[in-house]
């Protein structure tokens, strides 16, 4: 029994300093739309003929032809890239 007595007393300062489990705080979700923000935008024409909103840069990639085409980036309907009209 006093060896029990003495376990305890002997452990009891050693596990003083371990601080207690705390549950981490949940994360808030971040979705694209958080990312992009919704009042930067600016209306482009697509190469298609019709008007797009996009949030993103415009950008110079290289064309199929090998010259350079006109895009806007992130746009609202969900593309990454929409060429434009020149």
């Amino acid at each position: 029994m006093r060896a029990v007595l003495l376990l305890l007393a002997l452990s009891l300062p050693a596990s003083a300093d371990i601080p207690p489990y705390r549950k981490p705080l949940p994360r808030p979700k971040i979705t694209d739309s958080k990312l992009v923000s919704k009042n930067n935008g600016r209306w482009y024409m697509s190469a298609e003929g019709h008007a797009i909103y996009c949030y993103g840069p415009t950008m110079l990639i290289r064309g199929t032809d090998g010259g350079f085409q006109q895009v806007a980036t992130l746009c609202r309907d969900g593309r990454a890239i929409v060429p434009l009209h020149e």
